[in-house]
């Protein structure tokens, strides 16, 4: 699906896609509880006659498509004060391959995506990325999971740490890797795994002369993890799960934010009938600094309730520890909560309606930042190849700190087509 925000969130935890998926894997801002598995909301549920079948290659399928969006914003630059509107063609190719040879899972996709403004062309931009999620069931008690992710993106004008004064918006690299072996035994299953890191950030120019200097974000992490589940139902697992590591950054600025990171959870997967899936986890987490300490309980949850055979409820929320995030502050508390519904108005037409808050506390500094967004959306099957899509979507944040309020509406109108 052509999204308007598909390469950078405007939320620093959360991002969608397989990309996405797999940066919140390797970043560890995924939950230990699981997620719905896919295809159990109306939204992505199988639909034979509009489904894409991909082209046969090799003990797989290929699906290529192209998106093509034209975007209207009226707030180019997410200030506070007089905003500037312009409009955008979006162009997104992208390519996916997905196998199960048996005992053997793959899913590859890789995008490159290029914005072409009307009037403000210093905001054009071209990323890309590629991200890869691996399974191999060895026997029946023993598996091993694999993701990769690399990308190529400027930040959007909205982040919470993008720059005010940028000329342009920030270009980052990132690459990451998560895996994990998992041993059955019974109604026990074990996983050992780890994940690593990298994020660059390039310096920009200022609009006032100058350069505004990002080296204090470049970041490498490493971290492990450990987590038990026991099926207490057929449909029901409790767990414990834990990770510790470290995260060090290339430029300390004024201070020194490399850190040592400990979390704990403990939680329950449920899946109480087809209509209604759930996770939940609580536990704490803890950031120690040079400069100073960050903790914070922590939870995180997943609900998805088919209401109906045409509609699904979506809640999900979180709490977690950012670490190292600007030169005033160690770190941050942040705190996320969305909801949406998804409403099959026709066999080929879906709606969503969808709503999200976050609220941003950082340590050390009088700073507390509060995101909100809306959005309303439509897809239109037109056949298996094209579907056609509407979105708009209203986003503001309020923040202690001068200038960096802002609120935007975008408006877009998309075709996808694709084998």
């Amino acid at each position: 699906m052509t999204c308007v925000y598909a390469l950078s969130c405007r939320r620093p935890r959360l991002c969608g896609g397989l990309i996405g998926v797999a940066w919140a894997l390797v970043t560890g801002l995924a939950s230990f509880a699981a997620e719905p598995p896919p295809g159990a909301g109306v939204a992505d549920r199988a639909r034979p006659d509009y489904d894409r079948v991909g082209a046969p290659l090799g003990l797989g399928r290929l699906y290529p498509e192209l998106g093509l969006a034209m975007v209207a914003e009226d707030n180019v630059f997410a200030e506070d004060g007089d905003a500037v509107d312009d409009i955008y063609l979006l162009a997104r190719p992208a390519i996916a391959f997905r196998t199960n040879a048996g005992r053997y899972k793959a899913d590859l996709s890789a995008y490159a995506a290029h914005r072409a403004y009307r009037e403000e062309t210093s905001e054009d931009r071209t990323d890309w990325g590629a991200a890869g999620a691996f399974e191999i069931n060895m026997d029946g008690r023993l598996a091993a999971r694999f993701a990769a992710a690399i990308d190529a993106a400027r930040e959007d004008r909205g982040a919470i740490d993008a720059p005010l004064e940028a000329v342009e918006p920030v270009p980052a690299r990132r690459f990451g890797g998560d895996g994990a072996v998992i041993f059955i035994l019974n109604r026990l299953r074990f996983s050992l795994g780890g994940r690593y890191a990298v994020a660059d950030y390039d310096d920009v120019a200022a609009r006032g002369g100058g350069v505004i200097d990002q080296d204090f974000r470049d970041n490498a992490a490493a971290f492990a993890r450990v987590k038990a589940a026991l099926n207490l139902a057929p449909r029901v697992s409790a767990f414990i799960a834990a990770e510790a590591g470290r995260t060090d950054y290339d430029d300390d600025a004024s201070f020194d934010r490399d850190s040592d990171g400990v979390k704990a959870e403990v939680g329950l997967d449920i899946e109480a009938t087809k209509l209604l899936y759930g996770a939940l986890s609580v536990g704490a987490a803890r950031e120690e600094f040079a400069a100073g300490t960050v903790e914070s309980e922590t939870f995180n949850a997943a609900v998805l309730w088919n209401a109906t055979p045409l509609t699904s409820f979506r809640l999900s929320a979180s709490r977690g520890v950012d670490a190292g995030v600007s030169t005033a502050s160690v770190g941050r508390v942040a705190t996320e909560v969305a909801a949406g519904v998804d409403h099959e108005v026709l066999r080929n037409l879906v709606l969503t309606l969808e709503g999200e808050r976050g609220v941003y506390d950082y340590d050390a500094e009088a700073r507390t930042d509060e995101i909100w967004g809306a959005a309303f959306r439509a897809r239109y099957l037109l056949n298996p190849s094209v579907y056609a899509t509407f979105e708009t979507r209203h986003d503001q944040r309020r923040s202690d700190l001068p200038f960096r309020d802002y609120d935007r509406t975008v408006l877009s109108i998309g075709l996808n087509v694709g084998r």
